[in-house]
């Protein structure tokens, strides 16, 4: 497990409940009409009747987001996931920045782009950067 690509096979566009930063429900909503979701105190992107995401699009070349270059924060991030606390993994998804900070970076392996594509290592500061930014730390 070391390189990652998408090829966008739309599988985490399926699988999984898109959550949205209070900023991100607003823009989009403003933008496209949706009608976003509350879930106790997290903002959840509508589905399709099949479970899938609104904005994924599909075709016989394979899937695609039709909000690329608006799409949420965990799309940016899949699969990759950010801690500032070992959550399992030790010094192997452990990362330290420049500053000597700490962040342990976990890949969902089940991501059929994990093993294609660029090192993983080489996402990893781009990875923590936008976790920073959304966080807010």
């Amino acid at each position: 497990m070391d390189s990652w690509a998408c090829i966008r096979c739309g599988d985490c566009c399926r699988r999984f409940l898109v959550t949205l930063t209070p900023g991100e429900a607003y823009n989009l909503t403003r933008k496209y009409g949706i009608y976003v979701v509350q879930r106790g105190t997290k903002y959840v992107m509508p589905c399709k009747a099949d479970g899938s995401c609104i904005f994924l699009e599909e075709s016989e070349g394979g899937c695609w987001c039709a909000i690329y270059f608006e799409r949420p924060y965990v799309c940016r991030m899949y699969p990759f996931h950010v801690s500032r606390r070992d959550l399992g993994g030790g010094d192997e998804a452990l990362y330290v920045d420049r500053d000597g900070e700490k962040f342990y970076v976990y890949v969902d392996t089940t991501c059929r782009g994990v093993g294609r594509g660029a090192p993983i290592a080489s996402r990893v500061p781009i990875v923590v950067s936008l976790w920073r930014k959304v966080v807010g730390v």
